[in-house]
């Protein structure tokens, strides 16, 4: 979250006219750019546009942020889910490797490949 916060750069800071509201809100493009930071080339091109439509569907329309904002809480239950995506692709990725390696290790032991 310290991204949403530091980064004043990135859409302007959605106000709360003084008090405590009961959702805080984002600008939706420094919601994005965190996105795009965390998962861009990290996950496959698929899973990262199937994510992007999902992340497209909690922005919310907002008169000063043309682009729109998107609730914090919903931002950062967004993100865990979507790392917890990029962990089991990882994983995925490590047992085909291992996978791999196994097959290679068969038909070296047949074939004698690797000597």
């Amino acid at each position: 979250m310290r991204f949403m916060v530091r980064r004043k750069n990135i859409g302007i800071d959605v106000k709360t006219n003084g008090r405590t509201p009961a959702h805080t809100y984002s600008p939706f493009i420094r919601g994005y750019e965190y996105f795009k930071q965390l998962f861009e080339g990290r996950v496959s091109h698929d899973t990262y546009e199937s994510m992007k439509k999902e992340l497209d569907a909690l922005k919310r329309s907002h008169t000063v942020n043309t682009g729109g904002i998107i609730d914090d809480d919903q931002f950062i239950e967004f993100i865990l889910k979507c790392s917890s995506i990029k962990e089991d692709s990882g994983l995925a990725y490590l047992k085909a490797l291992f996978n791999i390696a196994d097959v290679i290790s068969l038909l070296d032991s047949k074939y004698q490949l690797c000597s």
